[in-house]
């Protein structure tokens, strides 16, 4: 299954996984925080 064959949803968006932001990356986490933002 996938969604250009059924269209489940409008626009799909891959993300970092939260915990490897926070646990790796929190210092940084505005600029990850910024991009969801600006995916919308």
């Amino acid at each position: 299954m996938n969604n250009e064959q059924y269209h489940f949803f409008e626009k799909v968006i891959a993300l970092e996984h939260p915990r490897f932001i926070m646990q790796y990356n929190s210092k940084n986490k505005d600029k990850y925080l910024s991009v969801l933002h600006d995916k919308k």
